[in-house]
């Protein structure tokens, strides 16, 4: 049963599990349209010198319309490529296109030209379509189809000895094309793997970097170098919001810090949907936030309102209640970025002063 599985997967995704080729299949489709149009123009090019040659020199004459057919096939596998770009969906039929317009030419030239020379460019005709990064099992597929291709159309049209020798050879190369590039579609998808947990480590890394692993918002590293950016260029409108969690301390000394993490993620969780953004909030200190948004102060104002009404419906499994004080100034009162930062600081400590004034705490 291992055995069957470690062929399927073999044969199927390319020595990976199916997970992993499903991560990676996305780059490897664009990979293989850009090889597509690379293998298109080239044989493009070769098709062309070969019609060029068939009008100069009789020896060539009677495959020149298998050189136009297959010149208008990789005009329309260049076509399909490009055109993938906005409809993904095109690369495998256009690629398999390429892939039989190309078999098909050389199981053309051998029939119209059989001689030594052609068979042998019918046999490197085998190997184009194998110059993608492809599943073994299509692989197989492709060099099956030629060699039964070949058998059924050359038998009896190509001299005798050079059928068989074309077709033992056709054997040796397909057999030896499914080798070699099953190890190289391997590596191939390997290296695509690699690069994509590369990737995801990478991201994984600078959400470490970045964001506070409590809250899930943007920590105080990411809210200095914002703030360095905004002073080199100043949006237009600016609103700074400073949030602080009232009794913060209370309830960490009285019902201990499991209560108090509950209030700073609530804290968070209720900012998040007041403001629908969390690549606006900062984490800046234990129970401080900072909202840094390029909209109108009134749109800012409706925010705060809606966090007032979030807040006060909130209830935990440890405290019933939550309170924030905001503070907020915009650009329109001042140029300087740290003054406006001081200005919503200054009038979120008049709110807070005025909540513990009114609910008797210090």
């Amino acid at each position: 049963m291992k055995l069957l599985q470690y062929v399927i997967q073999d044969l199927c995704y390319a020595g990976l599990r199916k997970e992993q080729f499903d991560l990676v299949y996305e780059d490897v489709k664009e990979s293989n349209r850009k090889l597509l149009i690379s293998w298109s123009i080239s044989m493009s090019l070769f098709w062309i010198m070969s019609l060029i040659m068939s009008l100069n020199s009789d020896a060539y004459a009677a495959c020149r319309a298998v050189y136009a057919s297959a010149l208008i096939g990789c005009i329309v596998t260049i076509t399909c490529a490009f055109a993938a770009k906005r409809f993904p969906v095109l690369v495998n039929p256009a690629k398999y296109l390429f892939d039989f317009a190309t078999l098909g030419a050389g199981i053309g030239i051998a029939l119209c030209q059989a001689d030594v020379r052609t068979i042998t460019m019918f046999v490197m005709a085998v190997f184009i379509p194998v110059c993608f990064i492809e599943r073994t099992l299509t692989i197989i597929g492709i060099q099956i189809a030629a060699v039964i291709s070949y058998i059924l159309l050359a038998k009896g049209i190509i001299a005798d000895e050079i059928y068989s020798w074309g077709l033992l050879n056709q054997i040796i190369f397909s057999i030896g094309g499914i080798m070699v590039c099953h190890v190289s579609n391997k590596a191939r998808y390997e290296r695509y793997l690699y690069a994509e947990t590369t990737r995801q480590l990478a991201e994984i890394q600078m959400g470490y970097a970045y964001h506070d692993q409590m809250t899930r918002l943007l920590n105080r590293r990411a809210y200095a170098e914002q703030i360095e950016r905004m002073k080199k260029d100043m949006p237009e409108m600016l609103c700074v919001v400073i949030a602080d969690v009232n009794g913060l301390k209370d309830v960490n000394d009285s019902l201990g810090h499991d209560a108090g993490d509950e209030l700073i993620i609530a804290a968070a969780d209720c900012l998040t949907a007041a403001f629908d953004n969390t690549e606006l909030i900062y984490r800046t200190g234990g129970d401080e936030f900072c909202i840094i948004t390029e909209g109108k102060a009134e749109e800012t104002q409706q925010c705060i309102d809606k966090l007032a009404a979030l807040t006060a419906e909130w209830e935990g499994q440890y405290i019933r209640g939550i309170s924030i004080s905001c503070g907020m100034a915009t650009n329109a009162q001042s140029a300087d970025l740290d003054a406006i930062i001081q200005k919503a600081d200054s009038i979120m400590y008049e709110h807070k002063r005025a909540y513990y004034q009114t609910h008797g705490r210090k």
